[in-house]
């Protein structure tokens, strides 16, 4: 019997990392599931954050009602809070485990979860309990990374391709895969989907704005106690090799021609 991995969610709840997740728009990171919605639909968001993806899927499910679910109280309150802000009411905001869903069977239209399944140390246990929860002929869309097919320009530039392995090795560590992307096809088959799509996308900053903002994230993550210590405790680098991360990141934000793309892979299944 295989040893369970330890599960830790990598990203924090430190507001430099709200400000990347508010970022996020349904327009954009569900844009490969949003077609396949109706207004009536009752919508599950597994991992939903702050709320900003469930919101904007509220309002394309207009008259049905959006879901979302979140292990972190304080991401409940944040988008309990943004959805009174811009009085949408068909959206409710419950903590919950993806593991064990407090729904019964066959209670939605359609599952939807972005960037959680690669924090899962058993993704098929996760992917196996959305589809409990769908109707037969349900729907499920799937965004998640492929973090080893991110692309950094100048291509040359150590040090921000140093960041993200070292990232990349964080995840791991927590009991989470950043290459889950390329492998959700065959989960969603294996757990009993019949896989409708398989696409893949980026999230880009490249113009001079928002590459400038990525550089000082880049710089204020890496700040963070549960990424740099976390990352030092189980000996991955060193806290002079973390201040040359940073340092390189404002360098690059401001730099010609700077380019980052994280690569997502994303999956729609019928049940």
């Amino acid at each position: 019997m295989a040893e369970k991995r330890e599960e830790r969610y990598t990203m924090s709840h430190e507001q430099r990392m709200i400000e990347l997740l508010t970022r996020r728009t349904a327009k954009h990171n569900a844009a490969f599931f949003t077609p396949h919605l109706r207004p009536s639909m009752n919508v599950l968001d597994c991992g939903c954050g702050p709320g900003n993806i469930s919101l904007d899927l509220a309002q394309i499910a207009s008259s049905g009602h959006i879901t979302g679910i979140d292990m972190e109280v304080s991401q409940i309150s944040m988008a309990s809070a943004e959805a009174a802000k811009r009085g949408i009411t068909n959206a409710t905001f419950t903590q919950a485990n993806v593991y064990e869903l407090p729904f019964a069977d066959n209670t939605f239209d359609a599952v939807f979860t972005h960037t959680l399944v690669s924090h899962l140390a058993e993704p098929a246990k996760g992917i196996s309990e959305m589809r409990r929860v769908l109707k037969p002929g349900g729907i499920l869309g799937i965004r998640d990374l492929q973090f080893s097919n991110n692309i950094v320009g100048p291509r040359d530039h150590p040090m921000i391709g140093e960041g993200a392995r070292l990232f990349a090795e964080l995840m791991r560590a927590n009991g989470g895969d950043p290459d889950v992307g390329h492998k959700l096809p065959s989960i969603v088959s294996t757990v009993g989907f019949t896989l409708l799509s398989a696409t893949s996308s980026s999230d880009v900053f490249a113009l001079p704005d928002d590459i400038d903002w990525f550089g000082q994230w880049i710089n204020s993550f890496f700040a963070l106690a549960p990424i740099a210590g976390r990352m030092m405790e189980l000996g991955l680098t060193t806290a002079e090799h973390i201040e040359e991360i940073q340092d390189a990141a404002l360098e690059w934000g401001v730099a010609p021609g700077a380019f980052f793309a994280m690569c997502f892979v994303e999956v729609v299944g019928k049940k």
